[in-house]
């Protein structure tokens, strides 16, 4: 932790390091009598020179803590890297803000970093919202491996609050950071989930996500953006939405696709009672979701971006429309009759 590689900057022990310099010998006729401080401490070894013994026994004295006392929480006086964009109210000292690029910042040492030297490992930010303001991946590219939290998800990311606008601009950037990477591993955060529902059946059979499942949450946010791949009821609840592209799946709401004022494809429609249950096997959590799973024909809702709502009804040779809709409705309506199963 930082206090073991400190020491005074004046005096006659300027340089000599608070902690880690001790032996075995130093303890005779101390409490720590018969115990070697090296043990804790490994051998004297500067801030930025590796010590893979120190960090093994480190680590190893962390797991038997865990195993021994299950703690809620675990909390070390090193430096904690936190995201820029989602600073604490009441951070902390040892908090160092970290973004995408870094540069000034109103939090911690009034810099934020943009990557973490590891000594023979370089993590990088990549920027990625809105699951949170300064949701972050970090990618350790010699490795190839993507750590991304919740923010892309591993079984569905919830990108209800939105905008899903921000999602998919977020997406098709962590897309082109990584195209030199086609054997990219991405690691989220419920890593269990990448062998639940439709990742755990073939062709999937639980595959850790990678590149394409990257590329196919891109094309799926692309698509539920322009209308052209059509969610269904979440079982959450009545405003969340589930669509799924190949490997990628996501929830969204109808009300959160743009930011205020964006421009935007007018209508996009839901169809209902839709597959979830089906296609996951899960329970709800609503039981008005349940009631909307037993409607026993299809039929579509389509909301226009004011928050105008539409059913469109449909046969074999006809359809009939409930609601009144502006100039860009028909477009949709074609889009949801030539394709009523997307």
């Amino acid at each position: 932790m930082p206090v073991r590689y400190g020491s005074d900057e004046t005096g006659p022990l300027k340089g000599v390091l608070y902690d880690c310099v001790l032996t075995k010998a130093d303890g005779k006729g101390r409490w720590w009598d018969g115990m070697d401080p090296q043990q804790l401490n490994g051998r004297p070894h500067g801030k930025d020179e590796p010590c893979p013994e120190f960090v093994e026994n480190f680590m190893l004295r962390t797991q038997d803590l865990i195993d021994k006392y299950n703690p809620d929480l675990l909390y070390f006086d090193d430096n904690l890297y936190y995201p820029d964009l989602d600073w604490p109210a009441q951070a902390p000292p040892n908090y160092v803000p970290i973004r995408e690029g870094g540069g000034p910042t109103n939090h911690g040492d009034g810099m934020a970093v943009s990557q973490i030297d590891l000594g023979n490992r370089l993590i990088s930010a990549v920027a990625i919202p809105p699951h949170s303001p300064g949701s972050t991946a970090y990618l350790d590219a010699e490795n190839r491996l993507l750590i991304t939290g919740d923010a892309i998800g591993s079984a569905w990311p919830y990108i209800q609050m939105g905008p899903l606008s921000r999602y998919d601009q977020s997406v098709h950037h962590i897309e082109e950071v990584t195209r030199p990477y086609p054997d990219l591993a991405a690691l989220p955060a419920h890593f269990y989930q990448t062998g639940a529902w439709a990742r755990g059946r073939a062709p999937l059979n639980g595959r850790p996500l990678d590149r394409q499942y990257i590329t196919d949450m891109a094309a799926l946010a692309d698509g539920v953006l322009a209308g052209t791949i059509t969610g269904e009821p979440f079982f959450a609840g009545v405003e969340a939405y589930w669509a799924k592209n190949d490997s990628a799946q996501m929830v969204y709401s109808l009300s959160t696709l743009y930011r205020q004022g964006e421009a935007g494809e007018p209508y996009h429609a839901v169809r209902i009672p839709g597959n979830f249950k089906r296609d996951t096997g899960m329970d709800t959590f609503d039981p008005r979701i349940d009631a909307i799973s037993k409607i026993a024909a299809d039929f579509y809702l389509v909301r226009e971006t004011s928050g105008e709502s539409l059913f469109l009804l449909h046969g074999s040779t006809s359809a009939l429309l409930i609601g009144s809709g502006g100039p860009h409705a028909s477009h949709c309506l074609g889009r949801v009759r030539g394709n009523p199963h997307r």
